[in-house]
């Protein structure tokens, strides 16, 4: 069942996705590290929203390439971002993005 294996966005995914430096062993060490990402890399994790990134307001890249997104949303908060990844999605309508005045 391919419904079962889209993922939402999660600290989990973005866990797995991310090494985080041995210099934060313990898990709070290891969520603020993962908070203060400034690249983001998702790609093909069979993403079907663009959601839950409200912590990672640091973020300035953001690759979110061949997964099952079909709306640019949720990306108010990450007034840093220049760069959105959103290739080989289903994505019909570019939308939303006004807002992010450092996108290039």
């Amino acid at each position: 069942d391919s419904v079962a294996a889209m993922a939402p966005i999660s600290v989990k995914l973005i866990r797995e996705a991310h090494t985080v430096p041995e210099a934060h062993a313990d898990e709070d060490s290891e969520v603020q590290a993962l908070l203060a990402l400034q690249v983001l890399r998702l790609d093909g994790k069979q993403v079907t929203e663009i959601d839950n990134l409200e912590s990672f307001d640091q973020v300035q890249e953001l690759y979110l390439q061949y997964n099952a997104i079909e709306q640019i949303q949720n990306l108010d908060f990450l007034a840093r971002l220049r760069l959105l990844s959103l290739g080989n999605n289903a994505v019909r309508v570019v939308e939303n993005l006004r807002h992010l005045k450092l996108l290039e």
